[in-house]
């Protein structure tokens, strides 16, 4: 895996922890270019939600929350190929590592953000396979309303659920008679041509990627890529390290060049190398 990061962010980032002599965090923002199995991280820009940082610990108030998720979807609205690629902080004067602290903090953007990060299909597992023989296509009524379709295999039977029942009448006239002509399109395969199709059952497994870069006051830097897979009944986390490379983008950052730098340091609550307690 390798992570790029827009120069104009790196410089950026240097910048806060040369005033910032502590902890703080943010939000990279960007894109994913896949390549097979492997993949490049684009982080183009940063989001700095008001916080309350220390020395080994920052606090970010559960309002703010709420707000990234709005500049998020306005954001998309307008460039729908954006993600939030995971997080991105400083522990000030230690060392570049993931703390429990850390892990903690992940656990819970995969939990509040899931649909915001980089995602991807990338397995198909047969679970299995039986004779294409269609004994029965029935609808599915719930409260006299079309709710979804069953197509019934002897043994074996698939349901379509539409997840909330449809009741317009003309919806059920039409799209039902289109679900039974696949009765009779297996039919025609079984009588004319001969041939008993095979249905397979398979299972798409989808993974969701976080990228967390951990910087500090003296230059070090780490990119990890942590690897969140559904499968059917556990869900898997694993992780894997990252090379970090500084690009030059044609495109400026949106947040880091709406704000002023000393708009951005005010978010960060706390005793900054000044001494001074700024307002957030």
């Amino acid at each position: 895996m390798i992570v790029g990061i827009s120069r104009h962010v790196m410089e950026f980032s240097k910048r806060i922890c040369g005033y910032v002599r502590m902890e703080w965090y943010a939000f990279p923002l960007g894109r994913v270019q896949w390549m097979g199995d492997e993949a490049i991280f684009l982080v183009e820009d940063l989001y700095i939600p008001r916080q309350i940082a220390s020395r080994m610990h920052v606090e970010i108030p559960a309002d703010v929350n709420v707000q990234i998720i709005g500049e998020l979807d306005r954001l998309r609205s307008v460039d729908r190929n954006i993600l939030l690629l995971g997080m991105w902080h400083s522990h000030g004067d230690l060392g570049v590592f993931h703390s429990g602290e850390d892990m903690s903090n992940i656990s819970k953007i995969f939990q509040g953000f899931l649909k915001y990060l980089p995602s991807r299909y990338h397995r198909e597992e047969l679970i299995g396979m039986f004779k294409g023989n269609i004994y029965s296509v029935e609808p599915i009524i719930v409260d006299n309303m079309f709710r979804g379709i069953k197509f019934s295999f002897g043994v074996a039977s698939i349901q379509i659920d539409f997840d909330k029942p449809i009741e317009n009448i003309d919806f059920f006239v039409r799209w039902y008679k289109h679900f039974y002509d696949i009765k009779c399109f297996f039919e025609v395969l079984r009588e004319y041509y001969k041939v008993e199709p095979i249905v397979k059952n398979l299972s798409k497994r989808k993974a969701y990627y976080l990228l967390s870069v951990v910087v500090n006051n003296r230059g070090d830097m780490l990119a990890e890529i942590f690897i969140r897979e559904c499968r059917d009944s556990e869900i898997s986390i694993e992780s894997t390290k990252a090379k970090i490379r500084v690009v030059d983008m044609k495109k400026k950052p949106y947040f880091l060049t709406r704000a002023s730098f000393d708009d951005i340091i005010r978010r960060i609550g706390g005793v900054m190398r000044t001494g001074e307690l700024p307002s957030i």
